[in-house]
């Protein structure tokens, strides 16, 4: 027995009454693969809409936001005095911290992409950014092995609080939606690797019918052979 999978795809208004369709003849054992693998290029193209949301131009990170904010120190030593005034930018999928504007070197820095993290905004001025485990993954600053919850103070910064937890929410969404976006594609890469050869061809087959522009319509039709 084999299914015919059928793709219908529009046509442009001058060519309105005729709806063209394709057509491909697979192995009806393959009708899991064939779900699997619509299921993960529907998964693709979610995340790409999702991603046009987050920002009108997706190629590129959200816009970029600098200025001077107080970071809480861990030390137990500096109860009295807990506050350090830093130079802080968040550019790149990346928060990163200065001794000052014209220092070089970063002091301390959180690249989202390998620590999924959550800011909060705890009242007018202040702020807080948690790892979403019991630790960082790959933070750079003291104490991030043991999972320490970085506090800012933007009271005397150039920005409200709000607005550097909004860019900092930017950023990690951004991150989020690459993540779904690459874990689809390598789920329908995986789906591909675990078939045989013939399989490989008529799934390639499948997966044009699904990719076509202006596709909008499956059916899958059982024949006998």
């Amino acid at each position: 027995r084999t299914v015919h999978l059928l793709a219908c795809t529009r046509m442009p208004a001058s060519d309105a009454g005729t709806t063209p369709c394709r057509g491909t003849f697979v192995s009806s054992d393959l009708l899991p693969t064939i779900a699997a693998l619509a299921e993960a290029q529907a998964a693709t193209k979610q995340a790409k809409i999702v991603r046009r949301q987050v920002s009108e131009e997706a190629a590129r990170p959200p816009p970029s936001l600098e200025g001077i904010i107080f970071k809480k120190s861990p030390s137990r030593w500096r109860s009295l005095q807990p506050w350090d005034k830093r130079f802080f930018k968040v550019e790149d999928l990346t928060i990163s911290w200065f001794r000052d504007k014209d220092d070089s070197a970063p002091r301390g820095s959180v690249d989202f992409r390998d620590n999924p993290c959550t800011v909060r905004l705890c009242d007018s001025n202040k702020f807080h950014l948690s790892p979403q485990g019991d630790q960082w993954d790959d933070a750079e600053f003291g104490g991030a092995d043991q999972g320490r919850i970085l506090e800012f103070d933007a009271s005397t910064s150039e920005h409200t609080a709000a607005k550097w937890v909004a860019a900092i929410s930017d950023h990690i969404k951004h991150v989020e939606v690459e993540d779904q976006e690459c874990i689809s594609r390598v789920d329908s890469g995986n789906i591909i690797a675990r078939c045989t050869e013939y399989e490989k061809v008529q799934l390639g087959n499948v997966r044009n019918a699904l990719e076509a522009p202006g596709a909008f319509v499956f059916r899958i039709f059982e024949a006998a052979e």
